[in-house]
């Protein structure tokens, strides 16, 4: 067992046994050695020294101790439970309603400073919770903080969150234990909440599931709280602890719930946000599609257009044409024909992209032996224009030289 629980279970004894054993010898000292009459009240001030550790079976215990005690060692005659003047029946019984009464007061103040400094904990916890989900960079990214916060505020050995990913497949995305997902207990305690202002409660349930102990780990007692968003569960929130720390009481159990319940909502916030942004793009990507197809119509209709002229004009008998026009004629032809072509390259390039099946072919290359090819291509194309080309002394560039050259050749 462990020690600091032994130490922390023998205090209550200890300090009372200490209180009751000093007030009797200063009892003793007033009454036989300084003659002061019925010193009984100082069992009072031992009585409440028990009340300020222990609770109110403490106190009773401590009163009635006292009261058996003065009795016994200190009222005549000596070491029975006896009483000769019947005056002293009169300080008996006041030392014990009294110590009782005392007792009780102090033990209540105490459970009231307990009850106030453990809201304030909850509290504490609960605003730390909704700090992080407050100012999260994303859900999944602050979730380990969060099962840490339920880990030591709950006194629990172990907690994790897990999230459904369809028929009987669950995922873990914070854990604060090790060695991996933990498998489902066979038999652990579910969270059952009730309508209205009812408090939950816990509901053992049994999965048939075989499972040894070194798996969940001896001595250990496991709840899960489900993470709902309306009538639809979307994970759980587990938490294991040790059973000699006893059952998760009521403010262990509210912890764990409000954390459940804006883990879950926050879960459905990025869902919601993440399907609107998706929704967006589909939108502006429908938009540029249509955007881009009017350019491409154009862009199809013009080469298209010179095409036929001068196929027209080949064809055309009536039209007698040199041989250097002849030429002309064909090459422009053959010119168009590669800008139709490369319209038809890029739409299939752009569909790739969308599908995800592009991929990159990157190696190191000098750019101007790189783009001497391409460049050269649009001097023969823009015979009218004039192109310049000023690379200095550019460093190796890292990339695919045939998207490249495509990329080029669109901006020209």
């Amino acid at each position: 067992m462990d020690p600091l629980r032994v130490r922390a279970a023998l205090r209550t004894p200890l300090i009372g046994a200490a209180a009751l054993g000093a007030a009797t010898v200063i009892v003793a000292v007033l009454q036989d050695r300084l003659g002061v009459p019925t010193p009984s009240s100082v069992f009072i001030l031992a009585v409440a020294a028990v009340a300020l550790v222990g609770g109110r079976v403490a106190v009773l215990v401590a009163a009635v101790l006292a009261f058996l005690l003065y009795d016994f060692l200190l009222v005549d005659p000596r070491y029975a439970f006896t009483v000769k003047d019947p005056g002293e029946w009169v300080n008996l019984v006041l030392l014990l309603a009294i110590g009782l009464l005392v007792g009780q007061l102090a033990a209540l103040l105490r459970l009231r400073q307990d009850t106030a400094v453990t809201r304030e904990r909850e509290a504490r916890a609960l605003f730390s919770v909704s700090r992080e989900l407050a100012t999260r960079p994303s859900t999944l990214a602050v979730l380990p903080r969060l099962v840490a916060i339920v880990r030591d505020e709950a006194r629990l050995t172990r907690a994790y969150i897990s999230v459904d990913e369809g028929g009987a497949n669950r995922r873990v995305v914070a854990d604060t234990g090790r060695g991996g997902a933990p498998p489902e207990p066979p038999g652990h305690r579910v969270l059952r909440r009730r309508p209205g202002s009812e408090p939950a409660e816990w509901v053992a349930v049994h999965t048939g599931k075989r499972l040894g102990r070194e798996r969940t780990g001896p001595g250990t007692e496991t709840y899960r709280v489900a993470m709902m968003t309306g009538e639809r569960p979307i994970g759980s929130l587990w938490a294991l602890r040790a059973r000699e720390d006893g059952p998760l009481g009521a403010v262990e159990t509210r912890l764990l719930a409000a954390v459940a319940d804006q883990v879950a909502q926050a879960l459905e916030q990025d869902r919601l946000t993440a399907a609107a942004r998706d929704a967006e793009v589909a939108r502006r990507s429908d938009d540029l599609k249509s955007v881009l197809l009017e350019s491409v119509s154009h862009d199809l209709r013009t080469p298209l257009a010179a095409i036929r002229a001068a196929a027209g004009s080949l064809i055309d008998e009536d039209v007698e044409l040199a041989a250097e026009d002849r030429r002309a004629t064909a090459e422009m032809i053959d010119r168009e024909a590669d800008h139709l072509n490369r319209i038809v390259t890029n739409l299939l390039d752009l569909s790739r992209v969308e599908a995800g099946a592009l991929r990159v072919e990157r190696d190191a290359f000098d750019i101007g032996d790189l783009l001497e090819g391409t460049i050269e291509r649009a001097r023969r194309r823009f015979v009218d224009r004039r192109l310049e080309v000023a690379l200095g002394d550019a460093p190796p560039v890292d990339v695919d030289a045939i998207l490249l050259d495509q990329v080029v050749a669109n901006l020209l």
